[in-house]
């Protein structure tokens, strides 16, 4: 109960949301926290940012996605696996893509075979289990190697190769310089 009312005073009057009309075009929509006689603090949902007061032609007042998602975020239990997965799908179909992220993360931390998270969070499975794409590439025995993930074999192909060329060139050159103290 406490950490809900905590979120509610936090995130008070979330029912409103704010849209800036920038002077040079452009808007921000978000939670206005800060308004003083030269500037505007806007609450983007990914952080913060204050504006010169001369920069923006309007404030307009009006409902966000951002503003409903606090709302709904605040009326969740902390356990409720199934709140915040269809929070995530909100967030995500409605733009917010870093709450998105956040709510599947919270989903898979409370559930960790929910497949919906693991896929939205780029998780593979290997061997039974969700894992990083990265992470899921070292455990079939890949190697990162210029960019790219190859087996170990590959990489040592390729550094034979790269060192045979290297090799070449060396003679190459060494053949040039002996041409040339021959001609001299």
């Amino acid at each position: 109960l406490w950490s809900v009312l905590l979120v509610v005073v936090l995130f008070g009057g979330t029912a409103r949301a704010d849209v800036l009309h920038l002077k040079k075009g452009g808007r921000l929509e978000g939670v206005l926290v800060a308004e003083t006689a030269t500037s505007l603090t806007i609450d983007l949902g990914m952080g913060r940012i204050s504006l010169p007061r001369s920069a923006v032609q309007k404030v307009e007042r009006k409902e966000s996605a951002l503003s409903e998602y606090r709302t709904r975020l605040a009326a969740l239990e902390p356990g409720d696996v199934k709140g915040f997965a269809e929070l995530a799908r909100y967030a995500a179909a409605n733009g917010l893509r870093s709450e998105a992220r956040l709510m599947w993360a919270r989903v898979v931390s409370l559930d960790p075979n929910d497949v919906e998270g693991h896929l939205y969070l780029g998780h593979v499975l290997v061997a039974g289990r969700y894992m990083e794409a990265d992470e899921a590439q070292r455990a079939q025995g890949m190697v990162r190697f210029d960019g790219r993930w190859m087996t170990p074999g590959e990489q040592d192909s390729i550094l034979r190769e790269r060192e045979r060329r290297a090799s070449d060139d060396r003679r190459v050159d060494e053949a040039r310089r002996a041409a040339r103290d021959a001609e001299d």
